[in-house]
Order: structure tokens, then sequence, then C-alpha cells
């Protein structure tokens, strides 16, 4: 079992303890009151008695009348002390599958909104939440360019729809700085995270400072460091390039990253040229990212969108 859907079925239980709890000291402040828990007593005793009279097909009209008028009693002094009917009835924060996290034998949406929000922690930075290729608003966009991104969209749509059985294992994005490399790649995280899948995102200053973390880590110390980039399903590294290079960590650590992904997804933007990310990372790490086979590489063209 995923992460997430561990935390997501932790709040479901706190969820269902809490309101047992509340339950439970609503109970037991109207049982501290001498009245109300003897008339409480009654009704049990009279319940009981109906209950055994009634199999025996006795008339129990009149231990019936005196139950109801009993039940009338508990509820005038329930008032009394502040407490309603409804108080006492179980409150669920999702009244559809009562915070059991299922309905009809499938996850119910209450679940899937709460591994969302688990998933998300890991993705802070991403630049929106929407998750639907079907309402991109192309009208934000140049219409010189419009084609290419709407060839970018469809990868990324392609990408979704087939996840993880995708043939593209690599997602690279170049282009000038705010042509929205970034936005196309959030709507895809989004839209994998909603179905369930983790993600994590790292800028390049982020994931560089993590390969030093891991470099100058003690041994027993490094799995657990490493173990979130390769674990994931989609891993994103934004702005690819625009970190500084630390000798025998920056391009070392990423080629390992890309080595043990080779069945899992990768995507990376950057605002560098692929000829320029070549020369800092070198042949082998651009090898990896620019594979026949395995990768889709695109180049985004246009002007800052975030000046409009």
């Amino acid at each position: 079992m995923s992460k997430a859907k561990k935390t997501a079925y932790s709040v479901l239980a706190e969820r269902r303890f809490n309101e047992r709890v509340r339950v439970d000291a609503l109970y037991d402040q109207l049982l501290r009151d001498e009245e109300y828990r003897a008339l409480h007593c009654e009704r049990v005793d009279l319940r009981a008695k109906m209950s055994s009279l009634g199999s025996q097909s006795e008339n129990i009209s009149d231990i019936r009348a005196r139950y109801d008028e009993v039940v009338a009693l508990i509820e005038k002094r329930m008032g009394e002390l502040g407490v309603n009917k409804e108080d006492l009835e179980t409150k669920y924060v999702c009244p559809i599958c009562k915070d059991t996290g299922y309905v009809n034998g499938g996850e119910c949406s209450c679940l899937k909104q709460l591994i969302y929000a688990s998933l998300r922690e890991n993705c802070g930075s991403l630049l929106t939440d929407e998750s639907s290729f079907e309402e991109v608003d192309y009208s934000r966009f140049p219409s010189s360019h419009i084609d290419n991104y709407k060839l970018y969209y469809s990868i990324l749509a392609k990408i979704a729809e087939k996840f993880p059985q995708n043939n593209s294992k690599i997602l690279g994005v170049f282009g000038p700085v705010g042509v929205g490399k970034t936005y196309g790649i959030s709507i895809l995280a989004n839209n994998l995270m909603k179905k369930g899948f983790s993600v994590l995102y790292l800028n390049s200053a982020e994931m560089n400072s993590l390969f030093l973390k891991y470099h100058l880590a003690k041994e027993a110390e490094k799995a657990e460091i490493w173990a979130p980039l390769v674990e994931c399903d989609l891993l994103v590294l934004d702005d690819l390039g625009a970190e500084p290079t630390i000798t025998n960590v920056t391009a070392n650590y990423l080629n390992c990253i890309l080595n043990e992904r080779t069945e899992s997804t990768t995507c990376f933007t950057s605002n560098l040229s692929p000829d320029q990310l070549r020369d800092k990372y070198g042949d082998r790490v651009f090898s990896r990212i620019s594979h026949k086979k395995r990768s889709a590489i695109m180049v985004l063209k246009g002007k800052d969108l975030r000046l409009n």
C-alpha cells in the first residue's frame, strides 16, 4: 500500500474515532444527570420486557404506552440539559461512505481526494491545480505558435491516458523562460495524482541539494534519501540546468537517477537548448534524456506568457 493511501486511511480512521469520542462524551454528560439516568434505565428495562413478552404473544400495550411516555420524557430532559436528539446521531464528514473510504465495492471520492491531497504535498511548487487537458485555454497562447502548444498538450494527454504503460518514459520540454513549460507539466502531475499515482516535483536547485545531501550522508542514511527519487511514479525536474554544477555530484547522480528509472516516467523542463544541456551534463546524461525510443523531446516557442 502506498504511503499516500496509508495517510488517507489514517485520516478516515481519525474521523471515525473523533466522532465516537464526541457521541460518547455526550452520553457520559447525560448519564451524570440523575433524572436522565433513571429514565434511561427504565427505558432499557421496558424495551427488554417488550421484547420478552412480545415473543410470547402477550398483550404489551400498557408497557408500550409507558415506553413511549419515557422516551418523550427523555427527549424533554435532554433538551433541558442542552442536548438535542440529533446530537447523539453519528455525523460523518462523508455521508456517502460513512468515512470508510469505500462505497458499492469501490473507492469513495472522499478517499481519492485524501490520497490526492497527500500526494500533492510533494508538489507544492506546481503552478496550477488544473488536471484536465480538455479544459486548456489555447487563447492564452500566441496564435503564431498555437500548433506547437496543441502538440505539447496532446503528448501530455496521451501520457496521462496510458500511464504507467506510456512508451515515452522521459519527457523533455525545452523553451525560453515563461512560455508555459512547467504549467503543462503541472496539469499532467495533477491529473496523475488524482488517479492515485505518486509524483515528486523538484526544481533544479532542490534536485541539486538532494543530490549533495545524499553524497554527504552516512551510508545508513543514503537509502532513505534516495528512495523517493526512484520510487515515485512520476519524477518532475523543473528548470533543469539552472542549478550550479557540483563536481562529482550533479551530473553523476542525475545519470544514476535516469538509469534507475528506466521503467518509470521522468519529466524535465529546461530554459537551455538541447546542445547547452549536453554541454552541461555530458553525453552519458544527454543520451538517456534524448533516447529515440524511450524519450519525447518538445521545444516550446513563443513569448513570455507571464508578461500578459
